[in-house]
């Protein structure tokens, strides 16, 4: 199905507790890069404002999402442009490469050099 969509909707109830959750449906709207439109604040909100990957429909401004899903009903290229930021973003920052390195680096922490090449005995 979501081969099929132009935007991946990633919605979730406006609870506090919810703007540090890590959705499943985010990441596998990365993956297959989709624009996003999202429905709540947080990191989430945060990733797509500044990485460009698409549109908010927050609480009390849906006139004004409609007008841009409108604008960007027309214009393809935009919606295909914030798909395409979408999987950049997953590729630099998502990778199952990445995500096993940083695993590594918790569970076979290599030891630190300091300054003059001596090992620093707090993570060793």
């Amino acid at each position: 199905m979501l081969s099929l969509a132009d935007f991946a909707w990633i919605s979730f109830a406006h609870l506090p507790v919810l703007k540090t959750n890590s959705p499943n449906k985010f990441f596998d709207a990365l993956a297959a890069g989709k624009a996003i439109l999202v429905n709540h604040k947080g990191w989430v909100y945060d990733l797509i404002k500044t990485h460009e990957l698409g549109i908010s429909c927050l609480p009390g401004k849906m006139v004004a999402t409609f007008a841009k899903l409108e604008t960007l009903a027309e214009n393809p290229v935009e919606v295909a442009r914030m798909g395409r930021n979408s999987r950049k973003l997953a590729e630099a920052y998502f990778s199952k490469e990445l995500a096993v390195r940083r695993l590594l680096e918790v569970i076979q922490p290599r030891p630190k050099a300091t300054q003059a090449d001596a090992v620093d005995i707090r993570t060793a």
